[in-house]
């Protein structure tokens, strides 16, 4: 799925699939280094040596991020399940759920290679900053093939798409539960165009960065750039962040609140298996 804030909606149930689905925490653990190890790669032609520096950075990422933040994801899982079952959880208790989740995503990002990608980046040629440029237009490419294929097929066919996640997982949504889905979308602000060109600025920037790789204070610029990576959009638009994360949380209760005691009865087991 993108980096869709709405999302968050199906977050729980998302969740719940951690070690029993094609996308669970022990599927994505297994696949992980060579998924990341690949994107990067994707960037531009490196040599052998940059490979090996890369494949070594993302094994030891990898590594720590099992030992340490795993076990934070597992928690987490653990509390869910206990609100989940008391029924105990207000709207309030949704969003500092969704919180909590940024928060771990946050972290496991700080502490990941590309923010320490300082030293590796400098040894950059000019041919790969250019390769670089070049994968950044092809996303963008991508991104406005997307658009135009979601603007014919208009929100329901991302409805859809959540309701068969969801599906995938267990818990069939009925219709009165998709319509809820749906207010979610209806309400949601921040076009995608915006955002995407908040990422565009923080990639024009990058590069800018990359085209000056001796200049005094490269290493800080390359950081302070890097660590804003994951909080592009909403650092860029806070109040409109903190809406879509309250509409979030407000359908996401809602949901939660429709399900039926089968359906609740899946997400509880699949929350225990985790």
């Amino acid at each position: 799925m993108q980096r869709f804030v709405l999302l968050a909606l199906v977050m729980l149930l998302t969740l719940s699939a951690c070690s029993t689905t094609s996308i669970g925490l022990r599927f994505l653990y297994s696949r992980f280094d060579n998924t990341l190890n690949e994107r990067i790669l994707s960037y531009a032609d490196f040599d052998s040596e940059q490979k090996s520096e890369i494949r070594q950075a993302v094994d030891s990422y990898v590594d720590w991020h099992r030992q340490n933040e795993l076990p934070r994801y597992a928690d987490f899982a653990d509390d869910l399940n206990r609100k989940l079952q008391s029924g105990l959880y207000t709207e309030d208790d949704v969003l500092a759920s969704i919180r909590r989740l940024r928060e771990l995503s946050d972290h496991g990002f700080l502490n990941s290679p590309v923010v320490t990608a300082a030293d590796f980046l400098r040894g950059l040629s000019d041919e790969q900053v250019d390769q670089i440029r070049a994968a950044f237009d092809r996303r963008d490419e991508r991104f406005r093939e997307r658009q135009k294929q979601r603007s014919k097929d208009g929100p329901n066919e991302v409805i859809d798409r959540i309701v068969t996640n969801v599906g995938r997982i267990g818990i069939n949504l009925n219709t009165a539960q998709r319509e809820i889905i749906a207010r979610g979308f209806e309400n949601y602000r921040w076009r995608p165009d915006e955002r995407r060109r908040h990422w565009q600025d923080w990639e024009e920037e990058l590069l800018a960065i990359l085209g000056n790789r001796n200049a005094p204070g490269f290493t800080e610029s390359v950081r302070r750039h890097l660590s804003n990576y994951h909080a592009v959009p909403r650092n860029a638009d806070p109040d409109t962040d903190a809406w879509n994360q309250r509409n979030s949380a407000r359908i996401l209760h809602d949901l939660l609140k429709s399900l039926d005691p089968v359906q609740k009865q899946v997400l509880v087991k699949r929350l225990n298996e985790t």
